[in-house]
């Protein structure tokens, strides 16, 4: 349903899904992009975060979450979220440049 662009279709399925079983994570995922792109922040933000909710160390939701809050300015959060990314995945260099623009936004200028 999501590939062939009936979002609210894939919107229920996915959350009937989530009814039966809560910590399916792939739909947690699915949803967050689905309202990423209708434009939903606060429901993007919600299943994003029920990602790492239910896997604290999930790559792509604590990716995904450095990249939403810095793309909103959000910067203490984006960094919070990029900084226990790269703990975990070091070799990002994307999130490294934008962990060093954040940084030099705040006055703070890491090596």
């Amino acid at each position: 349903l999501y590939r062939m662009g009936e979002l609210e279709k894939s919107i229920n399925f996915l959350k009937q899904t989530l009814t039966y079983e809560k910590k399916f994570i792939s739909a947690h995922l699915l949803l967050a992009q689905i309202y990423q792109k209708l434009g939903n922040d606060d429901k993007t933000e919600i299943y994003l975060n029920n990602v790492i909710k239910i896997e604290s160390n999930h790559k792509s939701a604590l990716g995904g979450l450095a990249m939403f809050y810095y793309e909103r300015s959000r910067y203490p959060e984006s960094l919070k979220m990029i900084e226990r990314y790269l703990v975990l995945y070091p070799g990002n260099t994307q999130l490294k440049v934008i962990q060093s623009e954040i940084l030099a936004k705040q006055g703070n200028f890491k090596a």
